[in-house]
């Protein structure tokens, strides 16, 4: 036994990946408190294969933008699994669902509205999608499950309702030629939501490379919780309904990895009064933006 655990803590590469950024960024697993799982004889028990060595290679890994929502209870093998060579997992979680607590919220919290403003921009570390060494990024803001009224460039105003189809514009910076370190100078984009805010609600502050004769490219992003966002735990508001969030060098995610660095500054304003502009229903829907952030590219 003493054996096995020098086998998962010393050289477990799944554990090693989590902790330098390399695969499954912001995902959770529990440490394996049994004997590794392959490769076993197709019996009853662990029993092993003696020309391999056994291995960690059956897991379970979760994922919750507020840990709070999601907790383990449970984690374990199925030892008396005999139809394969591997012996699988079985684990048990507790979950609040996200329309349990966005009823919650509609029932607890008053209506108002929050305006975002995102200001000071700049990335470092981007990867380079050109066949030039370098990349052409710009800053997109998208989001998931929620309708938002933003503020482009040209600071045209655009109802952008979780509801509509087709292709969208989304509020943006003008982008920067040649650059892996690019500092948005000057650029400010500005967004705003009605409260309560769902708890499925998504930002991604997203990083795009242009391209002059074919689609532009998904860089990397940075995905956050619109609740987290103007209620969290870092949120202090002043006298005067106002807050402002500091993010430096936050690491950015694509494929499941860190993918560089962005740092800005978010001012928050928030009002007891709904914004009318904004009325829609968000539909819910599988996000598509974050499983490319998440998840490995096949």
């Amino acid at each position: 036994q003493q054996d096995y655990k020098k086998l998962y803590y010393q050289h477990d590469e799944l554990i090693a990946g989590i902790a330098k950024g390399e695969l499954l960024v912001d995902f959770d697993t529990l440490p394996c408190n049994f004997p590794p799982t392959f490769k076993v004889l197709r019996e009853k028990g662990f029993h092993y294969k003696p020309q391999r060595t056994p291995s960690y290679t059956d897991r379970i890994l979760y994922r919750s933008a507020n840990k709070q929502y999601l907790k383990p209870l449970a984690y374990e093998p199925c030892p008396d699994f005999a139809t394969s060579d591997h012996k699988p997992l079985r684990g048990a979680y507790a979950i609040t669902p996200n329309a349990v607590l966005t009823r919650q919220f509609r029932q607890t919290e008053p209506p108002g509205s929050y305006r975002i403003a995102f200001s000071q921009m700049a990335c470092r570390n981007l990867p380079a999608l050109d066949v030039t060494g370098t990349s052409d990024p710009y800053i997109m803001l998208t989001w998931e499950f929620v309708d938002v009224l933003a503020t482009d460039r040209e600071h045209k105003n655009l109802l952008m309702r979780w509801t509509s189809s087709g292709d969208r514009k989304w509020p943006k910076t003008q982008f920067l030629s040649r650059t892996l370190n690019p500092t948005f100078t000057g650029e400010e984009l500005e967004l705003s939501i009605n409260g309560p805010v769902p708890a499925e609600a998504l930002l991604f502050i997203t990083v795009m490379d242009y391209d002059l004769h074919s689609a532009d490219d998904l860089m990397c992003a940075l995905p956050i919780n619109f609740r987290d966002l103007v209620g969290g735990d870092q949120v202090r508001y002043n006298k005067h309904n106002r807050a402002t969030i500091q993010y430096t060098d936050k690491p950015l995610l694509h494929n499941g990895k860190y993918s560089g660095t962005i740092t800005v500054t978010i001012d928050i304003t928030k009002s007891n009064q709904p914004n009318p502009e904004i009325n829609g229903q968000a539909r819910k829907k599988e996000g598509g933006l974050l499983k490319k952030l998440m998840c490995r590219k096949q």
